[in-house]
């Protein structure tokens, strides 16, 4: 084993701890990485349709984010991927490394879609919501990418600092999950739209649980 590896293998045991830097997803999803983009700076498209609570049109448009969501989210088998204890072995540590790309590909196309999602115009809060949705997925997808880009460390220190740095940007990414959650549910409640009956694998991997 190289130098290089074994210093990134270390990395990828602490980050494979309770807690472990989460990231986005992929099985059925393409591999293709999506090009760059600011997404803080894209425009949400706006619909010229004045929704009100209990309307079907806003009901079809949370259906429609709502899948959008769920077809991006991981699969059970790229969450045990993610979770697994690597036991130092380079074979587990590859295929956590595979299953981190494509969670963060998906993620990243997520974040694309919600932002090119039409909106009705009725309550600006849809538009706000999607947007920092949208920048949370690109965050989060920022952390594998970060990781996952080739460096050089010159000792365990250094590692282990570049460890404690996406560890704390994985912290505040689940606490404004946690927000978001609180604003969706908030948003849902106005429009008298239900919750979506999804698991949240981000949130969990995220926080470690």
């Amino acid at each position: 084993m190289s130098h290089f590896q074994r210093f990134f293998l270390i990395s990828i045991i602490l980050l494979a701890q309770p807690r472990a830097v989460a990231a986005p997803l992929e099985d059925t999803f393409s591999v293709r990485t999506a090009p760059k983009r600011h997404l803080a700076s894209a425009t949400i498209r706006q619909v010229e349709i004045r929704a009100k609570p209990g309307d079907e049109i806003i009901k079809g448009w949370f259906l429609r984010l709502d899948k959008m969501v769920e077809d991006k989210e991981p699969t059970e088998s790229e969450q045990v991927i993610l979770t697994s204890n690597l036991n130092d072995e380079w074979e587990r540590i590859n295929r956590w490394m595979k299953t981190a790309r494509k969670v963060s590909a998906n993620y990243k196309r997520l974040a694309a879609e919600m932002l090119s999602l039409p909106i009705p115009n009725s309550d600006s809060r849809l538009s706000q919501f999607l947007k920092l949705s949208a920048q949370n997925y690109q965050d989060t997808a920022s952390i594998y990418d970060d990781f996952l880009a080739p460096k050089k460390y010159v000792c365990l220190e250094d590692l282990q600092d570049t460890v404690g740095g996406l560890r704390r940007r994985a912290d505040a990414i689940a606490q404004t999950k946690e927000r978001l959650k609180s604003m969706d549910e908030n948003i849902r409640n106005y429009f008298e739209v239900p919750m979506p009956i999804l698991g949240d694998p981000l949130n969990k991997y995220i926080e470690g649980k």
